[in-house]
């Protein structure tokens, strides 16, 4: 999958922590944020491109 794609991709929560170790980064941060947005209603469903900016791209 090309970055276009994963834009628009909706990742399973498995998948999600599989990319985010390949980064050497803790899936529990991404978490912790996803929650604190979904409390606020700033974000409802994820996206590939939630996980790509978490991990800074």
């Amino acid at each position: 999958m090309d970055y276009e794609e994963a834009q628009d991709y909706r990742p399973t929560h498995d998948e999600i922590d599989r990319e985010i170790r390949k980064h050497g980064a803790d899936p529990a941060d991404f978490w912790h944020e996803v929650r604190a947005k979904q409390e606020i209603g700033l974000l409802r469903q994820i996206t590939g491109q939630d996980v790509l900016d978490w991990l800074g791209y």
